[in-house]
């Protein structure tokens, strides 16, 4: 009398079987959860973006400069906004970090950066600047992916400017000429 079961062939062949599906599966799972991860920078761009246009609006004008990673009013009044104008908060959170492997910041700007001094005044443009850190995922493929979706697709033209490695760049307005 024999008993049922598996030889060690079978068995070897399954696991090879198993091995060779994963390997297979394995990359366009990569491939996914990096669209996912580069659509939540999408968002948290654009709605940046929303804050700042609505912060503008209440306030007439563009919260100044603040430091890398930090809330420039969008969440609490700044001193220098009367409570009357302020119909914030604009956002419920800043976004602490970039969801890309290796991580890195979104940094709200007020002075001078040449690519988008649209109206000849130096020291006035309105941008975001989000910084990967080095080593990170962030690859040339990464930001041009963003720079596509969002804009044009050409890192030197357009509201979004990236420098094919660390920074990308969006423009969001100007303010007040001297």
């Amino acid at each position: 009398m024999f008993k049922k079961c598996f030889t060690l062939i079978e068995l070897m062949v399954v696991i090879a079987v198993i091995g060779i599906l994963v390997a297979l599966l394995l990359p366009q799972v990569g491939k996914l959860i990096d669209k996912a991860r580069i659509s939540r920078v999408e968002a948290a761009l654009k709605t940046l973006k929303t804050a700042t246009i609505k912060f503008y609006g209440d306030c007439g004008g563009y919260p100044r400069d603040v430091g890398a990673g930090r809330d420039p009013g969008f969440m609490y009044r700044p001193r220098y906004v009367s409570a009357n104008d302020w119909e914030g908060p604009y956002l419920d959170r800043w976004p602490s970090t970039v969801p890309i492997a290796g991580g890195g910041y979104y940094d709200y700007n007020y002075w001078g950066y040449a690519p988008f001094n649209f109206d000849g005044t130096w020291g006035n443009e309105v941008f975001y600047r989000l910084h990967f850190n080095r080593g990170s995922a962030a690859t040339r493929n990464i930001l041009r992916k963003i720079d596509s979706d969002l804009d044009d697709g050409n890192r030197r033209s357009g509201a979004i400017r990236h420098d094919d490695w660390n920074d990308l760049y969006m423009y969001v307005g100007e303010g007040p000429s001297a």
